[in-house]
């Protein structure tokens, strides 16, 4: 799926002028932790998120020996967001933007390092779109289910040591890997029980696996023994 089949389009932006009881109303009406700012030819500002207001209602008075650890111009921003009477007083600098075209997956990426939980959806420069977290949470709920396959046993296998080869947390690539009538067998060390149990859930997310033999052995419970 592409970011333009999930992204909001019905954008609400706000523009740097606005006030920030106006910018207030319009964050609760939507239901948004946030919302663009953008310029009169709709190139994107920034973004004016929920903390960004909270900011407000915060007691900003510190203990002295705090203030010897705070940087300056930390303070100073901090001040600027309590007392701005304008969206441009307060708002934060827009996370990069993603295109229309995009993957999900590159979506859900960018995501994770945007404080604001949204990313702009940019087409030649102009703001398009909206995607956040919780336009991908309904991508995931009304992703319709795997079509009935039948793979053979060598394709799960080959599937399975796909899969294992692209991961980092895999402690040990070389388990062994084994499919019989569409039961995927795996054996070997791994480093511990989440490791195994992920390897389990991998396996059976594959297309046409009917099962899981889960033999791999955590070294973690067999330290765990040694101590006894």
């Amino acid at each position: 799926m592409k970011v333009r089949e999930i992204m909001n389009r019905e954008v609400v932006a706000l523009r740097p002028a606005d006030s920030i009881r106006e910018a207030a109303r319009l964050l609760a009406k939507n239901a948004s932790s946030a919302l663009p700012v953008v310029n009169g030819d709709g190139s994107i500002l920034g973004m004016l998120t929920d903390e960004d207001l909270l900011i407000r209602l915060k007691n900003r008075r510190r203990p002295f020996w705090q203030t010897l650890f705070v940087d300056e111009a930390e303070l100073a921003l901090e001040y600027r967001k309590a007392v701005g009477t304008k969206v441009k007083d307060v708002m934060c600098a827009a996370p990069a933007p993603v295109d229309p075209e995009a993957s999900l997956e590159s979506a859900a990426e960018r995501l994770v390092g945007a404080d604001s939980g949204m990313l702009p959806v940019l087409d030649d420069g102009k703001l398009v779109g909206t995607v956040s977290y919780g336009d991908l949470v309904k991508a995931v709920a009304e992703t319709a289910d795997q079509p009935d396959v039948s793979p053979t046993d060598d394709e799960l296998v080959a599937e399975m040591k796909a899969r294992v080869s692209r991961e980092d947390w895999v402690s040990n690539r070389g388990i062994w890997i084994g499919a019989e009538d569409g039961v995927i067998t795996l054996s070997g060390m791994i480093n511990n029980d989440e490791e195994k149990a992920s390897l389990s859930l991998m396996a059976l997310t594959i297309p046409g696996c009917k099962g899981v033999e889960n033999n791999l052995v955590s070294r973690s419970l067999l330290k765990g023994r040694a101590l006894i």
